[in-house]
């Protein structure tokens, strides 16, 4: 019974997080936006800026 309503609450939370990001005038996907650019600047940090591309 517990996992049941454990799965029901994890369902109702991707909802409300695809809710977010879908709305009209949500900050939703300035969030996303910035997280992918924070990530791409740790990583290019980590690696001393290198790309896929050979050089």
């Amino acid at each position: 019974m517990g996992k049941a309503i454990g799965d029901w609450m994890i369902g109702i939370l991707y909802v409300a997080a695809i809710f977010v990001l879908v709305r009209p005038g949500s900050q939703g996907p300035k969030l996303v936006d910035s997280l992918t650019k924070g990530t791409t600047s740790l990583v290019n940090a980590a690696t001393g800026g290198g790309g896929w591309a050979a050089k």
